[in-house]
């Protein structure tokens, strides 16, 4: 697994300042394609969403992790997982069939 720091996923105009605050996905697998999380409503503290993506980079499950989560908004965090739903990873034909990884998001 391959943990890293991310901070590209702010928008400065947006008060939120939702970001994507660390990732721990496959070696090999970068990001793709973002999640818009920027309107999915007010919420203070964090998510980490674990996702299973294909060789394609497809995520095919999203979901919100209680254990390592403090936001309990349920509309908040079925948008989130929502939008981690509609991200792509890079494609790695050499990957299993499916591989796991974590996102966590924080809000302020």
């Amino acid at each position: 697994m391959l943990a890293c720091a991310v901070n590209s996923f702010a928008d400065d105009g947006d008060k939120l300042a939702n970001k994507l605050t660390s990732v721990s996905i496959p070696a090999g697998r970068g990001i793709a394609m973002q999640a818009a999380i920027n309107n999915i409503g007010h919420a203070k503290g964090t998510v980490a969403v674990d996702v299973v993506m294909d060789r394609k980079g497809n995520v095919l499950v999203a979901i919100a992790n209680p254990k390592r989560s403090t936001v309990r908004d349920k509309v908040i965090i079925s948008k989130l997982e929502a939008a981690v739903l509609a991200m792509k990873f890079d494609k790695n034909k050499k990957a299993p069939a499916k591989q796991a990884g974590t996102l966590t998001y924080t809000f302020k």
